[in-house]
């Protein structure tokens, strides 16, 4: 099927391509983002001690 079309072929191939590139930058903001969360989580947990 995709071989009669090439257009459609190489269209979900762009698709895929542009999704795992979205998933990429997904991960990498969330592994940027972790030190962050551990910071302010360890920060309340450290100033609620009396």
């Amino acid at each position: 099927m995709d071989r009669r079309d090439p257009t459609r072929a190489r269209r979900r191939r762009a698709n895929a391509q542009r999704v795992e590139k979205t998933m990429m930058s997904t991960l990498l903001g969330m592994l940027m983002m972790m030190p962050v969360v551990f910071g302010v989580g360890g920060y309340v947990l450290v100033s609620r001690r009396p």
